[in-house]
């Protein structure tokens, strides 16, 4: 038995942890942060399903990942660019719906669960550095990074709905989106990481969103 060092508790570090723990290893998760998931805010991501024959689902759980968290299928989903709109409709899953952050039912939580489970030892709030460790997990430096994004999430009566802009004037060299899964729901915008005025394309992402029936919003919260 080894004992294996990983740094960040993020979505491929647990992964590693919870598969060398699954071989008999014991594992070590050091983490910046005081919780697994604690840069996202509740946002909801797609885990696509048409680049592979294999369904995503099964991919994860070949690798020893049990689905305890929400992740909910998509087989129809809209493309417009603010006037138009495509709908595109397929026989299997486009992509499943998760949830990301400190909030529950999310896929951080899930796989933090699950890899407490395995006997993972997770050090939150860490001064680790790479040189400590023998596998770094950390995603990408500052001067890596190509986008950023402004947002919202909410709770809604909308019907379960995924929705993909791509428009100048709601997004500078990115896209929009609009996703409601259960009742929950999240719009938001994605710019070129240098942008000045990404929270004025958002303003114009959120105006063709209420055309797509957001009046229905019951609440919502800020990031």
């Amino acid at each position: 038995m080894k004992n294996i060092k990983i740094l960040g508790a993020g979505v491929s570090g647990l992964c590693a942890a919870i598969n060398l723990a699954h071989a008999g290893n014991a594992v070590d998760v050091f983490e910046k942060r005081d919780d697994c998931g604690k840069r996202f805010n509740g946002d909801l991501e797609g885990l696509e399903n048409w680049s592979s024959p294999v369904n995503v689902v099964d991919e994860l759980k070949s690798m020893n990942i049990r689905i305890n968290f929400d992740c909910t299928p998509y087989k129809i989903m809209y493309l417009s660019d603010g006037n138009d709109k495509i709908r595109v409709v397929s026989k299997t899953p486009i992509f499943y719906l998760v949830k990301r952050g400190v909030i529950a039912n999310s896929l951080d939580q899930g796989l933090k669960t699950q890899a407490i489970e395995y006997g993972v030892n997770i050090h939150f709030n860490s001064k680790k550095t790479s040189k400590d460790v023998d596998i770094i997990s950390t995603g990408p430096l500052p001067h890596n990074i190509t986008t950023i994004a402004s947002g919202i999430i909410f709770n809604t009566d909308m019907d379960d709905i995924a929705v993909a802009l791509v428009s100048k004037e709601t997004s500078y060299k990115g896209y929009s989106y609009l996703l409601v899964t259960n009742g929950y729901g999240c719009m938001c915008t994605v710019c070129k990481y240098n942008v000045n005025n990404i929270h004025a394309y958002y303003k114009k992402t959120y105006e063709v969103g209420d055309a797509e029936g957001r009046r229905g919003t019951k609440k919502t919260r800020y990031k």
